[in-house]
């Protein structure tokens, strides 16, 4: 089998009783393109260095371009973000080439956003045994978690964007924040009086 190490200069050597005679050098050249492995997609939290470094086969010298909406972004072997932000998420594309050839490599980058809170929940008054509803908007990288508290205290049950009290009694004024958490960090709402 011929591999890589197979590479050199070779002579024949060819005898009889007569004598000897040795042939003129003869190089054997392998060639190889490139080849590229790597994950297609890679998940890096906002904030946090994305470095993408997929393995590459072959004989060098290598050619790299990366690419993002077909905007060369890098001319390495590796891509580096020092500071991941949603604006980098996105197919990212590797052209590797040599003097045997060329190959590409595709990755998606998803960048795990933060929560944020686009509604906060407002106060409200209702009337002792009406139903009262709280209630907050948040974005960030699936899966939230929502945790509800009073006056500081863990509510019981109470881990979803909505907060209803059914049958308010005196007991449940107070001053309502929630808490959001996702993988990336945690934020907590202003205080909703009830």
């Amino acid at each position: 089998d011929v591999t890589l190490e197979s590479a050199g200069s070779y002579r024949v050597v060819v005898s009889n009783p007569a004598g000897q005679a040795t042939s003129g050098a003869a190089d054997l050249r392998i060639s190889q393109p490139p080849a590229i492995t790597g994950p297609v997609m890679v998940t890096v939290d906002e904030g946090k260095p994305l470095l993408l470094q997929p393995q590459i086969r072959g004989l060098q010298p290598f050619t790299y371009s990366w690419r993002r909406n077909g905007n060369v972004t890098g001319t390495g072997a590796a891509l580096e973000i020092p500071n991941a932000t949603p604006a980098d998420a996105g197919y990212y594309t590797l052209n590797v080439s040599n003097p045997d050839g060329s190959a590409a490599y595709a990755v998606q980058v998803v960048v795990a956003e933060a929560p944020r809170i686009l509604t906060q929940p407002a106060s409200t008054t209702v009337g002792i045994g009406q139903t009262a509803m709280l209630w907050v908007q948040a974005t960030g990288y699936s899966p939230l978690t929502y945790s509800w508290t009073r006056n500081g205290e863990l509510i019981p049950d109470a881990e979803g964007p909505t907060l209803i009290i059914p049958s308010v009694t005196a007991s449940h004024a107070g001053n309502y924040v929630v808490h959001i958490s996702n993988r990336v960090s945690s934020i907590s709402s202003d205080a909703a009086t009830l």
